[in-house]
């Protein structure tokens, strides 16, 4: 009976749109269901931590991102497009796991295939094993810290120019000196424990002053001139004053 037909149509866009809903918390996880989340930011005044299911790993070049579909790509902060697309050629020939994604970080800029290949060596192993302990624990529990000051100042700041890395305390030399074995195994006699008996480290290099200094309000410039910055509720008002100009 052709009166009885009915004709649907399908509006392509609003099945766009459905895709990309926003989901309820409950449809998504169910009680008592174990996750392994990333703190991206601590608690601060009533807001609780910030958590995230999107895993990212910051290696010495790279970052790992070991269950994102995202594309492979280079930091926005590379702006030079030769280096983007010597980044882009390097990064199309190693070899990156399924399912995982990697941004090559501004300190891989003028880096070899060697070495980017190396530090995702590295975060692959070091993913590896996050899996491995979480498998093997009970929720909830922590799993894996990256943020000591140590693990940091040797990952990102542990460059060519730097003559050497002192450490005060057998513990952190210890720790340190594991750490660059690890990163950049090249490095590891630049780490070097701090002997000083009659002054601590931050004394003999007048580190507490250089400290205090990072929080004046006022920056004094070779010239003579000096800055002025000032914090109010809703800006920032830096006034330059050109001193004996």
């Amino acid at each position: 009976n052709l009166h009885k037909r009915k004709t649907k149509i399908i509006n392509p866009r609003k099945e766009y749109y459905n895709f990309f809903r926003k989901y309820k918390i409950q449809d998504v996880i169910k009680p008592r269901q174990v996750m392994l989340v990333q703190i991206n930011k601590e608690e601060r005044g009533l807001k609780g931590a910030a958590l995230s299911t999107f895993l990212s790993f910051a290696g010495r070049y790279c970052v790992l991102m070991p269950n994102s579909m995202n594309s492979d790509g280079i930091s926005r902060k590379i702006g030079d497009i030769e280096e983007r697309k010597k980044l882009k050629l390097i990064l199309s020939s190693v070899n990156i796991p399924e399912n995982m994604s990697v941004i090559v970080r501004t300190a891989g800029i003028g880096k070899t295939k060697k070495e980017i290949s190396k530090d995702l060596s590295y975060l692959t192993n070091q993913w590896n094993k996050i899996r491995e302990n979480t498998i093997k624990s009970q929720a909830p529990n922590l799993i894996y810290e990256e943020g000591t000051i140590i693990k940091r100042v040797i990952r990102d700041l542990l460059t060519d120019d730097v003559e050497e890395i002192l450490v005060e305390g057998k513990d952190g030399f210890d720790t340190a000196k594991k750490l660059t074995k690890n990163i950049v195994p090249t490095k590891v006699t630049k780490v070097k424990l701090y002997k000083g008996k009659d002054k601590s480290l931050f004394s003999e290099h007048n580190i507490e002053n250089q400290i205090n200094e990072l929080f004046s309000l006022s920056v004094k410039l070779q010239s003579g001139g000096s800055i002025v910055i000032n914090t109010t509720e809703a800006l920032v008002a830096i006034d330059v004053n050109s001193g004996g100009a």
